[in-house]
């Protein structure tokens, strides 16, 4: 994923990634999913955040979800859950 993030960003904005360069990487909404850079973001994409949520924190909750017996696909949303959850969580 992070070889062809970087391959659109050298592309489309000249970027100037190569092997071994420390680069970011932002899930993206449209076509192509995902985008990395150097330093600064181009302006022109729209972060996906539902997307860098459940790849990023979701991904590598679960485990910890499962080994409590909770279900994560059935919360409402994260914020309520912690709530819910609170007393258990600290």
């Amino acid at each position: 994923m992070h070889i062809r993030a970087a391959r659109l960003a050298n592309e489309r904005h000249k970027e100037g990634i190569r092997v071994g360069d420390k680069i970011k990487m932002v899930f993206i909404k449209g076509e192509d999913d995902v985008i990395a850079f150097k330093d600064k973001m181009p302006s022109d994409y729209e972060i996906d955040y539902d997307n860098m949520i459940r790849r990023i924190v979701d991904l590598k909750i679960e485990p910890i979800f499962k080994s409590l017996n909770w279900d994560i696909k059935k919360k409402k949303s994260r914020k309520s859950y912690i709530q819910t959850h609170q007393k258990t969580l600290l």
